[in-house]
């Protein structure tokens, strides 16, 4: 039987930017800690509470674009990872 059967399976989607928190990081703890279906969005532009527009335009010298990391996990497994971005992450929600 597969683990992931085991148990309810919880999606998760982390909306942050570049600049935010170390990718690598992040994706270091998901490989360590075997969490799987791990994606990363890069977005062209958008923005967060403080209303101020990240986007990507040829006149940029460093880019601070929105990411999208997105996984699929265990419920016991997706909240100790929660745990763990939100003490990495200033978060508003």
């Amino acid at each position: 039987m597969n683990t992931m059967q085991a148990g309810v399976i919880r999606l998760v989607r982390v909306y942050l930017t570049e600049h935010q928190m170390s990718l690598d990081k992040l994706l270091s703890y998901f490989k360590d800690n075997h969490i799987t279906g791990v994606t990363v969005f890069r977005g062209i532009a958008g923005y967060g509470d403080s209303g101020h527009l990240h986007t990507a335009s040829l006149v940029d010298l460093s880019l601070n674009l929105p990411l999208v990391v997105e996984f699929f996990a265990l419920e016991s497994e997706a909240a100790k990872a929660i745990a763990m971005i939100q003490a990495e992450l200033e978060h508003s929600h």
